[in-house]
């Protein structure tokens, strides 16, 4: 009879274990369906990182840089169009095709962009008055 038990237990095991295998192979096909993207951005003319460029595969799917320039993204296998961008600089796209659990890397250079900012009215006061019976002056900053 306890024959009898422990083969039971050992054949219960064996399910499990199959069963255990199946979801790990399975987990792994899922995963693998990704690929890795690594990379640092850097000021094309000073060879210094940028740190806080943003870079995107898809609107609202990327990543910011770290304090080394450095980013990683996980995205689906395919075709991406890479886009990195920061404040000062101009944005560079890059077209990449990934595969399935593969892991590249994409370093991209950005040149500096030079903005002509609009005209701001900055004005302050002591008391909140209406605009008609405040005294205006008006100041000119030339760049």
């Amino acid at each position: 009879m306890s024959g009898m038990r422990r083969s039971t237990n050992l054949h219960g095991f064996q399910h499990l274990l199959v069963l255990f295998l199946q979801l790990f192979t399975t987990a792994t096909e899922v995963l693998a369906q990704e690929a890795t993207l690594r990379g640092t951005e850097l000021d094309a003319c000073t060879k210094e990182a940028l740190i806080g460029a943003t870079v995107t595969y898809a609107a609202g799917r990327g990543a910011v840089t770290d304090v080394d320039g450095r980013y990683t993204l996980v995205l689906p296998a395919g075709e991406h169009r890479i886009t990195c961008s920061s404040v000062g600089y101009g944005t560079r796209t890059e077209a990449l095709t990934v595969g399935a659990g593969e892991e590249r890397t994409l370093d991209m250079a950005l040149e500096q962009a030079a903005v002509q900012l609009d005209m701001v009215v900055i004005t302050a006061g002591r008391f909140e008055q209406r605009v008609g019976e405040v005294a205006q002056s008006l100041s000119v900053l030339k760049p």
